[in-house]
């Protein structure tokens, strides 16, 4: 079984960007609309985090590290969380390859350079869900978390920064998260294309 449109079938949908942006949300409308199955890459950083210790993973035992960095190496750190978790999220992508059970997977934890890797094997698409504008990041934060949290929206506008760039060198396709009342449209025609 197989999901997909014009654009190919796959059996594993990607779906990254920064935190706060609305990947959650746009991923289960897709994954709705391709009945797939959805699972999200933070519940493989619980797991990998409860199968491991802090000495063995300490990028992921360390959850408020960040709060003492400066912005550079928030995002250094973002980047390195990621890349920690990559063999965990290569792995569920095999898994759903190999079994041909349909899955959209998301989360911010998603580096590009990995999603482009896993779509040159096949049966995987990708793309990245980006909000351009802080101010949007920290409302939507606050909306979610019941809260004001300046310092995690700016961390987050700079790994979106940043995974836009990226995207960009490696061919990945980026939709913007505004104007939201169309955003599904617009993710179905960038992986239909």
């Amino acid at each position: 079984m197989a999901a997909g449109g014009p654009g190919g079938a796959w059996q594993v949908l990607l779906v990254g960007g920064a935190s706060a942006v609305g990947k959650t949300s746009v991923a289960y409308r897709l994954a709705a609309r391709y009945s797939a199955g959805i699972t999200e890459i933070d519940d493989l950083q619980v797991a990998v985090r409860a199968m491991t210790t802090a000495a063995g993973q300490p990028l992921l035992h360390d959850k408020d590290a960040w709060r003492r960095l400066s912005e550079d190496g928030r995002l250094a750190r973002m980047l390195a969380v990621s890349q920690a978790q990559a063999p965990a999220i290569a792995a569920v992508v095999a898994q759903h390859i190999e079994a041909r059970v349909p899955v959209v997977l998301e989360g911010d934890f998603l580096l590009p350079a990995l999603a482009a890797d896993l779509v040159s094997g096949g049966g995987v698409r990708a793309l990245f869900l980006d909000e351009g504008e802080e101010g949007q990041i920290a409302r939507n934060l606050a909306a979610r978390d019941g809260r004001a949290q300046p310092e995690r929206a700016r961390a987050s506008w700079r790994h979106g920064q940043w995974l836009r760039g990226e995207c960009a060198a490696l061919g990945l396709p980026v939709v913007a998260a505004r104007p939201w009342a169309d955003v599904l449209q617009r993710c179905v025609a960038a992986l239909e294309e």
